[in-house]
Formats: structure tokens, C-alpha cells, sequence
């Protein structure tokens, strides 16, 4: 007998990237203003592979093309606005390891930044939600999951990989 898994279509990624996206409009209007008095622009970095598809789904529905590929060997975000909204996409957060290292290189990048980071996944884990919003980081972390699963949440499937 084969382990557990969950396997999702693509109807229901695009409904939890959905989810997301209306939950940062929400998110962003609370969020401090350019000089000119408009909305900061929003940056989706995403961790190559798990990111890329969220990213791009989400990049469509929040109407922005500020899309930043994330290669986890190495990675600067000088190519970003200075001032602008971070979000930080994944497919899966399961062991926090991913962002958790994205959140540190951005802490690198830019050790004056104060202003929130979203930091977002299709799926979240209970443990690692909680493990990500106690983050010793200089400027607070806002999680904005799709879905949030117990921790022994069977494996998971996205439509664009192959199924063990």
C-alpha cells in the first residue's frame, strides 16, 4: 500500500491563488503610500520550481508584471523597486525552509526595509504558519495562505508535477 496523497487539480489552484489574492488587496490597502500618494508597486518573488506557477497565476490576478524568480543558489533583489510590496509565493509551505531562507536573503538585501512582507502558499502546514509569524525579523511578516492543513496533512500533488 502506497502513501497517502492529496492531489489537486487546476481549478482548485486557481481557486486558492484566489484566495490569495483577494486576501493581499486586502492587505495592501493598509499599507503605507508612494510620495505620490498611490499604492506602492507589487513584487511577487517567487522560489524556482514550487514558486514559478503561483507566481505567474498570481502576478495575472493581481494585475501587476513585477514577477521576480527566486533561484534558492542565489539571489539579489537590487532589481526591485526600492519602495514597493513584497510578496513571497510558494506552492507548499511544509517544512518553512524555502521561505524561511527567502526571508533571510531579503533581510540581507535590504537592512533598512520596515515595511511588512507577505509571505504566501497554496498550502500551509499549522506548524510552519506559526513558525513563520514568530520570525525574529526586523519588520513584521504577514502570511497569507491559501489553505492552511494540519501538520500531518497528507503529501501533496500539484497539477504541473508528476505523481509519485
Amino acid at each position: 500500500m502506497g502513501q497517502k496523497v492529496d492531489v489537486l487539480s487546476y481549478e482548485q489552484v486557481t481557486s486558492l491563488i484566489g484566495s490569495i489574492a483577494d486576501a493581499v488587496k486586502a492587505h495592501v490597502v493598509s499599507f503605507p503610500k508612494g510620495e505620490d500618494g498611490n499604492s506602492l508597486p507589487i513584487v511577487i518573488y517567487a522560489p524556482i520550481r514550487g514558486g514559478l506557477v503561483p507566481g505567474v497565476v498570481l502576478s495575472h490576478m493581481l494585475d501587476t508584471q513585477n514577477l521576480r524568480c527566486v533561484n534558492m543558489s542565489g539571489w539579489k533583489i537590487s532589481a526591485s523597486p526600492m519602495s514597493h510590496i513584497p510578496i513571497l509565493i510558494d506552492d507548499i509551505l511544509d517544512t518553512g525552509k524555502t521561505i524561511t531562507t527567502c526571508l533571510d536573503r531579503f533581510r540581507m538585501d535590504r537592512p533598512h526595509w520596515k515595511s511588512p512582507v507577505l509571505v504566501s502558499a497554496l498550502i500551509c502546514k499549522e506548524r510552519v504558519a506559526k513558525a513563520i509569524t514568530e520570525l525574529n525579523l526586523p519588520w513584521p511578516v504577514i502570511l497569507v495562505p491559501g489553505k492552511i492543513v494540519p501538520s500531518n496533512h497528507p503529501w501533496v500533488v500539484f497539477p504541473w508535477e508528476k505523481q509519485p
